[in-house]
């Protein structure tokens, strides 16, 4: 009887230790998937954080390994909830779900050569802020970018040409508004396709650049995110609105191509959101 009792009682440990164990494996497994899956109405100081921690693990080369398979992919046959926006530019050295080490649906991608501003860019914006409930847009740029040193290589052959202040202000003024006149592209690049010309006109290098080349790449980069980002908030009402009311921010971002680093231009200030 009493060796029945002692089996008993060892039985009755080993069901409870069983269960427990069960109950932590999917207690781990829950959170694992909400570590690795966006998560709706995240704050955009979250939201910043879990960019950060991603690329972090990203240049160490610790990766998480996402869910990219079936099971994943039906869980977003019913909708999307991307945590963040990422405008980047379209090199595909500079995948954004991969460099912040993010799976399927945790962010919602825009990209282009330039990680220029037009209306359909914007609209895609919009559409992430008033639909999906997004309240942090990267804006990523990135060094050795073609676009900005096509503009860079255009403007400096312009001046050797010309060598002459006056003209070099107007083609800088081109290169900022737009004007489909851009002379001196036209005259660098003869051969250039007009859509092409089109989008490198939408580029803004800035002027009194560093004359080391490396230098004044670097900072034509820059340049452009700031610049984009203006171009952002002068063409849409409502972006502007929802930054100014605190409720969506939009941060300029570096990917720095060798290192796999990204440099935040720009935090954000959780007590500068919306309470």
């Amino acid at each position: 009887m009493k060796k029945f009792r002692n089996d008993f009682v060892i039985t009755a440990w080993c069901v409870v230790l069983c269960m427990m164990m069960g109950t932590t494996a999917v207690a781990t497994d829950h959170t694992t998937d909400q570590a690795n899956h966006a998560v709706a109405g995240l704050s955009a100081a979250d939201s910043l954080q879990r960019l950060q921690d991603g690329n972090a693990r990203f240049v160490a080369n610790r990766a998480v390994s996402h869910e990219i398979g079936d099971q994943r992919r039906h869980e977003l046959v019913g909708g999307q909830h991307p945590f963040a926006i990422v405008l980047a530019c379209a090199d595909s050295r500079v995948p954004p779900e991969l460099l912040f080490d993010q799976g399927l649906g945790d962010l919602f991608v825009i990209r282009v050569a330039g990680n220029v501003v037009d209306p359909a860019i914007l609209g895609s914006i919009e559409y992430a802020v008033d639909h999906l409930g997004v309240q942090l847009v990267v804006v990523l740029g990135h060094d050795s970018c073609g676009g900005v040193q096509a503009v860079l290589d255009s403007q400096n052959s312009h001046h050797e040409e010309h060598n002459d202040a006056n003209a070099a202000d107007a083609d800088h003024k081109n290169v900022d508004e737009g004007d489909e006149g851009t002379e001196n592209l036209k005259e660098t690049h003869t051969a250039i396709p007009q859509n092409l010309m089109l989008l490198a006109r939408k580029i803004f290098v800035g002027e009194s650049l560093p004359e080391d080349p490396h230098a004044a790449a670097a900072q034509a980069v820059r340049n452009n995110l700031k610049h984009q980002i203006e171009t952002m908030m002068r063409n849409s009402n409502y972006l502007e609105a929802k930054t100014s009311s605190g409720t969506l921010h939009v941060v300029p971002a570096m990917y720095h191509i060798e290192s796999g680093s990204v440099e935040w231009l720009h935090e954000v200030n959780p007590d500068e959101e919306e309470k």
